[in-house]
């Protein structure tokens, strides 16, 4: 996460805080969302499809031979 994306995080919490400013905190929350899912997006589109098979499962310890 960048630091823009971590101040809106904090202003996402600040607002979802209080009764009045709840609607603009979930608004600004799918905001956020959305920039993360094309971030994610064009990594995936992005990277060939072999760099995926090739990444390790997260606390793999490889094939044993």
């Amino acid at each position: 996460m960048n630091k823009e994306w971590s101040e809106t995080n904090r202003e996402i919490q600040i607002l979802l805080r209080k009764e009045t400013t709840y609607k603009d905190g979930i608004e600004l929350l799918i905001k956020l969302r959305e920039e993360l899912f094309e971030q994610v997006t064009q990594i995936v589109k992005g990277y060939p499809d072999e760099a995926f098979y090739q990444m390790p499962f997260a606390k793999s310890k490889g094939l044993s031979q």
